[in-house]
């Protein structure tokens, strides 16, 4: 059997870390060269001091990069789920507890890629 070797990637400005969070990957192709952008949506979770979060937080694969943000809709939560509605063009987040440790509403949220991700082909 093959014997796979890691190594630890350094990305700018990253996210605390955390526990009990989704990650999506979110893959578009850019207008200006036609090359595939991949990136890691990674949404809310469980600190390390034992905090629910409610950020967004999205890593450009290329450049490494993590940018940090905030929705109004999207409230503090642990133990969900997220996929791509590309339908939609949107992350859905559903389910999962709140700070309170109770379950959150089951209605989806849906996160507009457009909003999260830079324009195409622009890099940080």
């Amino acid at each position: 059997a093959a014997v796979l070797e890691c190594s630890e990637l350094e990305a700018k400005n990253p996210p605390e870390p955390r526990s009990f969070h989704s990650m999506t990957i979110v893959s578009r192709t850019s207008s200006k060269e036609g090359a595939a952008e991949h990136f890691a949506v990674v949404c809310g979770g469980l600190s390390n001091s034992e905090r629910c979060l409610g950020d967004v937080c999205v890593l450009d694969v290329a450049a490494l990069c993590w940018s940090q943000h905030r929705s109004a809709n999207f409230q503090p939560r642990q133990n969900h789920r997220a996929v791509v509605d590309t339908a939609r063009s949107a992350v859905v987040v559903f389910g999962g507890t709140g700070a309170d440790a109770a379950p959150v509403d089951a209605t989806t949220l849906a996160l507009p890629i457009d909003e999260l991700l830079p324009p195409p082909g622009r890099r940080e």
